[in-house]
C-alpha cells in the first residue's frame, strides 16, 4: 500500500513537471510567479493575521483573479515535563490528562510548561482585482477544521523517512487537540475540547507592486483581518489585526531562468478574546523570508526558501512557544497557460529554534485570467 502511494505521488510529480511543451514563458508574468509560501499553520498562530508570500501579479484596471488554497499543518510540542511524567508514571499510549497537568503545576508552578497537539487543515478562496496606478485589491475567506484531515501516521512516517527525530509523539495517542499552557508562576491553562469547524477571520488588503529597472520587481501590500471566525474554536482572534508586507523579486539568468526573492512583513494584532480556556498574549511581530527559484523545462519552477517568524507571544516567558521560530520549504509550481497555475509546498520546522507548526503542506490552484 505504502508503495502504491509513493508510486502516484511520483506520478503525479512527474506529469506536473513534464507537461506538454509550450511557450509558457511568454505568458508567464515578466518576475516569475510567487514562492508557494503558505502563511502559518502553527495551532497558536492560527487566530492572527499570518502573510503568505508577496505577489508580482499585475493585473489590468477591472480584471478580476481568483485562487484556491487548501492547507494543513501538524503542531506536536511540549517541555520535558510531560513527556517525563507520562513515561514515569506508565501510562504511555493514553491521553496527557487534566490530572497530569494538574500535577505537574503543583511540583513545577515556577517553570515553564506547555503541551501542544493539532491538526489543521484551512481551505480558503480569494480574489483579486486590478485597480489604476498598479494597484490591486483583494479578499480571502478561509474555512477552518481541526479534524477534516489526520496524518499523524503520515507525519510520523515522514520524518523517519528522513532522520528527523520525532518529538515522542509515539509515547500519546493520535488524532487529539490539546492546548496546555503555563508561564513560570502563572495558572494552568488546559483546553482538550475538539473545536469545531467552521470560517475563519476574513482578510482584506491592497496592493501595490513596480518594476525596478529590467530585472527587478518590488510590491507593498496592506492588510486588515476582520474578527469572523470563533475565538473559543481558535479559529478567529475575536479582534481585528493589520498588517504590511513588503517584498522584492530579482530575476537574472538566460531568460530569467533564476529568482531570488525577499519578504518582510510586520503585523499588529488585536487583542485573543477567548477568555475561556486559553490566554493569548499579543505584541507586534514580524517575519523575514529570503528565498530562490529555478525555472526548468517549460513553465516548471523549483522554489527553496527559509524565514524566521516571530512569535506574537515574544514578550511573554513561555519558553520555544514565544521565541523566533526558523522555517525552511520548497516548492514545486507548474504553469499551464490554458489551465492555470497550480503549486505544491512543504514547510519544516527547524527544532533547535523556536516553535511552529512540525510539518506544513500546502496545495494552490489559481485558474488562466
Amino acid at each position: 500500500m505504502k508503495r502504491s502511494r509513493f508510486a502516484g505521488a511520483l506520478f503525479f510529480l512527474g506529469m506536473l513537471v513534464s507537461g506538454a511543451p509550450c511557450a509558457v514563458w511568454a505568458q508567464t508574468p515578466e518576475f516569475g510567479p510567487p514562492l508557494p509560501v503558505p502563511s502559518s499553520l502553527y495551532v497558536l498562530n492560527i487566530p492572527f493575521l499570518h502573510f503568505g508570500t508577496s505577489d508580482t501579479a499585475r493585473l489590468r484596471v477591472g480584471q478580476v483573479r481568483f485562487e484556491a488554497d487548501l492547507e494543513y499543518g501538524n503542531t506536536f510540542s511540549h517541555t520535558w515535563q510531560a513527556r517525563a511524567y507520562h513515561v514515569g508514571a506508565g501510562i504511555e499510549n493514553g491521553p496527557f490528562t487534566r490530572l497530569e497537568a494538574e500535577y505537574m503545576h503543583r511540583e513545577f508552578p515556577s517553570e515553564t510548561m506547555f503541551f501542544l497537539d493539532a491538526e489543521v487543515t484551512r481551505a480558503a478562496i480569494k480574489a483579486s482585482v486590478g485597480l489604476p496606478a498598479g494597484l490591486s485589491a483583494g479578499i480571502s475567506i478561509p474555512y477552518i477544521s481541526w479534524d477534516a484531515i489526520r496524518l499523524d501516521g503520515t507525519v510520523e512516517g515522514f520524518h523517519e523517512a528522513i532522520g528527523v527525530a520525532d518529538s515522542q509523539r509515539p509515547g500519546f495517542p493520535r488524532g487529539r487537540f490539546q492546548i496546555v499552557l503555563q508561564s513560570p508562576n502563572g495558572p494552568l491553562q488546559f483546553d482538550d475540547r475538539q473545536p469545531e469547524a467552521g470560517l475563519g477571520d476574513i482578510t482584506a488588503n491592497i496592493r501595490w507592486g513596480r518594476e525596478v529597472g529590467h530585472a527587478s520587481y518590488v510590491s507593498v501590500e496592506v492588510a486588515v483581518k476582520a474578527p469572523t471566525g470563533s475565538p473559543a474554536n481558535y479559529r478567529g482572534s475575536g479582534s481585528a489585526d493589520a498588517g504590511v508586507l513588503l517584498g522584492a523579486v530579482h530575476r537574472f539568468g538566460k531568460r530569467g531562468r533564476f529568482g531570488l526573492h525577499f519578504d518582510a512583513s510586520l503585523v499588529i494584532p488585536g487583542r485573543f478574546q477567548n477568555e475561556r480556556e486559553i490566554t493569548i498574549s499579543t505584541a507586534p511581530f514580524s517575519r523575514v523570508l529570503i528565498g530562490s527559484d529555478l525555472r526548468v523545462g517549460h513553465g516548471t519552477f523549483l522554489s527553496i526558501w527559509g524565514d524566521a517568524d516571530q512569535s506574537p507571544q515574544h514578550r511573554d516567558e513561555r519558553g520555544d512557544v514565544s521565541r523566533t521560530a526558523v522555517e525552511f520549504g520548497l516548492g514545486l509550481t507548474r504553469v499551464q497557460p490554458r489551465f492555470g497555475t497550480i503549486t505544491l509546498s512543504i514547510v519544516e520546522n527547524v527544532p533547535r529554534f523556536g516553535d511552529a507548526a512540525d510539518i506544513a503542506v500546502g496545495l494552490r490552484f489559481r485558474p488562466s485570467l
